[in-house]
């Protein structure tokens, strides 16, 4: 079994108007700026979707001495989560010279020819094997929304296209590393409450109003959400080095997925889409036993 790894938390609690001042502020750009142009991206990746501000095609310098490299992969959602999975990388005991990031919005590299045209997503099917082959990395971490790709409600775990898509996929990525570790997409608020940003939440709270409607509920969210999700998870079942990050505990409860910390009444979410940089460091403690322990009977984070 995975050794037990303390939490990993922020150091005080603050007054949650303004926490959602400050989470709204950490929104506003990529938390870490220190991810700089990579000569080999840049050289071995070149068929890359339309720009827009939350792509990523970077890398983190980390040890010099170290011999180890570590590929970061997804959509928008990486963006917004760097924070907690690069503290997740400095953390662990495993040392790594370089983590390289290649995230574009709307475009999953585990979704295959289920990625649409329309949005030019389709061409990042296979664009990133001449990358992988270079760098040869020993861990690619993924995260990103996958739900878009399957049609909702179908609930029925068969082996049908959408699972084939995420399997021809998923397995083979793994030629490329030691290790795939696939973080499960968190819920999605779109369209299922009135949510716009942190303000929101202080702005209620400023004018003594309810807090409960910024809640998804929990037949809404598995609704939208296990369809693509059990897919993927039946896929790991097979692949032999692959390791899931489960992420649903942390957001719902028995009924509902709360846009905010219950205890704080902070905002997880940057906007409609996006979880906020504090957010993705709930994610740092599950990270840290998925590089660094090995366990060939539990491939589920947990």
């Amino acid at each position: 079994m995975f050794q037990q790894i303390p939490q990993y938390e922020e150091q005080m609690t603050i007054d949650p108007l303004q926490g959602n001042q400050e989470a709204f502020d950490s929104c506003k750009h990529v938390y870490y700026n220190t991810c700089t142009t990579s000569p080999l991206i840049d050289k071995y990746f070149t068929a890359r979707p339309y720009h827009h501000d939350f792509d990523m095609y970077c890398s983190f310098k980390l040890n010099p001495n170290a011999t180890k490299t570590i590929f970061i992969t997804g959509n928008s959602f990486v963006y917004f989560q760097i924070r907690g999975i690069l503290d997740a990388i400095k953390q662990a005991k495993t040392e790594f010279s370089e983590a390289f990031v290649i995230a574009h919005p709307g475009c999953s590299l585990i979704a295959g020819d289920l990625n649409p045209v329309v949005t030019d997503c389709a061409i990042m099917n296979g664009s990133h094997d001449k990358i992988l082959d270079i760098v040869k990395p020993d861990i690619i971490i993924h995260s990103s929304r996958i739900s878009q790709f399957v049609e909702l409600g179908n609930q029925t775990l068969v082996h049908d296209r959408f699972y084939h898509e995420f399997e021809k996929s998923i397995l083979h990525l793994t030629n490329y590393t030691d290790r795939l570790i696939l973080i499960e997409p968190h819920p999605h608020p779109a369209g299922s409450t009135n949510y716009t940003n942190p303000l929101a939440i202080a702005h209620a709270i400023q004018n003594n109003q309810s807090l409960t409607h910024f809640r998804i509920p929990i037949a809404d969210f598995r609704r939208i959400h296990d369809s693509s999700w059990d897919r993927v998870k039946e896929v790991a079942k097979i692949c032999s080095n692959c390791v899931l990050i489960p992420t649903r505990h942390m957001y719902c409860e028995n009924d509902y997925c709360p846009l905010i910390d219950p205890k704080t009444k902070i905002a997880r979410f940057c906007d409609e889409a996006h979880i906020t940089p504090k957010q993705s460091v709930n994610y740092v403690s599950d990270l840290i036993k998925a590089i660094d322990y090995e366990d060939e009977e539990n491939k589920l984070i947990s």
